[in-house]
């Protein structure tokens, strides 16, 4: 893809993304769903939020796009880990948070990528407020 192919992937993707913020430490999550009673899920690395989950400790979830942050105390989010995948789900309020209602449009067909096919990922550096793009090329099938 070119520079600016990729500055629209990213545009297109900033609504989707969070900033997930411990005690400890930070790292990106990513909008999945709405849920009822106001709740939306988000997917994040359970690295980035293993204390907050292994000591009921607080979280503070920040959108990219918007800026909007809020601390989420162990009664106000629902954390689901799978250690083995290095993977955790969210359950929290929209709280002011500015979502997409619709499903992000993600690869179709079969679901795979070809070796050698560029890809990208969005994380969370040192900045509230920026993300860092990595794209290497795919050495194996996905």
């Amino acid at each position: 893809m070119s520079t600016t192919e990729w500055a629209d992937a990213v545009e297109a993707l900033m609504p989707f993304m969070f900033r997930i913020e411990t005690p400890s430490g930070q790292g990106s999550g990513f909008f999945l769903t709405h849920a009822a009673g106001g709740m939306i899920g988000i997917a994040t690395a359970l690295h980035v939020d293993a204390e907050s989950f292994e000591w009921n400790g607080p979280i503070r979830v920040r959108h990219y796009k918007t800026g909007i942050a809020n601390v989420f105390g162990p009664d106000q989010r629902e954390i689901k880990a799978f250690p083995e995948n290095d993977l955790a789900f969210i359950r929290l309020s929209a709280k002011g948070f500015s979502l997409p209602q619709g499903p992000l449009g993600m690869v179709s067909g079969n679901n795979t990528v070809r070796q050698g096919t560029q890809i990208a990922w969005l994380d969370s550096p040192q900045s509230p407020r920026m993300i860092c793009v990595s794209s290497p090329v795919t050495s194996a099938r996905i």
